[in-house]
């Protein structure tokens, strides 16, 4: 199994989902930095980094003070110097809904 799938597999069964989409559409604005944290942690075997920024969405949105943002902070990770994001159902909202499914290329 690659590491991926090994890592998908983990998270759905750690939040009792029946399928990676079901995960995914589950995840709330704010799950990602505790996703990726569990990522990061539990499989310390792939040297897996912890990564917080801010990434450019697809649906710019007005922010508290009523200004348009097109940016917003996010946590992900990267796996062998390639960014993954395992929790981008948290943007689902802010992002192609397509996109929201493969964990790999967040920009």
């Amino acid at each position: 199994m690659n590491k991926i799938k090994e890592i998908q597999n983990h998270l759905i069964a750690m939040y009792d989902s029946e399928t990676w989409e079901n995960f995914v559409d589950n995840c709330e604005l704010g799950d990602c930095q505790f996703i990726a944290k569990v990522v990061k942690d539990d499989f310390k075997q792939y040297n897996i980094e912890h990564v917080f920024g801010e990434i450019e969405i697809d649906e710019p949105y007005i922010d508290d003070y009523g200004d348009e943002q097109d940016m917003m902070t996010h946590h992900w990770n990267l796996l062998d110097g390639d960014i993954v994001d395992f929790s981008k159902g948290t943007l689902a909202e802010h992002i192609e809904f397509d996109d929201i499914y493969d964990p790999e290329n967040i920009e």
